[in-house]
């Protein structure tokens, strides 16, 4: 699962955003932490972007695990009124297929991220 964010540094309630965005993404890491097995592997992946890696783990269960991260996540996480949220949250998953490089599974993932962000 790649797991990116999308900030609305408009309705931030701060005068220092990117110390917003930072709280923002470790309470986002926190839970991601905690709802993920400990044979799994969480990584922050470019500034506003985490790799999470299911180990033995099928596409549809991954897919389902993303969406209660997400809903986790977005219910949980609020720097400011709830009724305006500061961030979206989008994400792609892959599989890894038996013979496919590491970055073939990466591009995947990253694909159906930006496919997600695009509907």
């Amino acid at each position: 699962i790649i797991m990116g964010f999308d900030f609305i540094r408009a309705n931030f309630n701060t005068e220092n955003p990117d110390e917003t965005e930072e709280l923002i993404l470790a309470q986002a890491a926190s839970i991601i932490q905690k709802s993920i097995r400990k044979t799994d592997w969480l990584s922050r992946y470019a500034h506003d972007k985490f790799a999470i890696i299911l180990t033995e783990t099928p596409l549809e269960s991954a897919k389902l695990l993303a969406g209660r991260l997400k809903n986790g996540i977005m219910q949980n996480v609020h720097p400011g009124p709830v009724e305006n949220p500061a961030f979206v949250i989008n994400f792609g998953v892959s599989e890894f297929a038996k013979g496919e490089t590491k970055n073939a599974f990466v591009d995947c993932a990253e694909k159906d991220l930006v496919r997600t962000v695009n509907s």
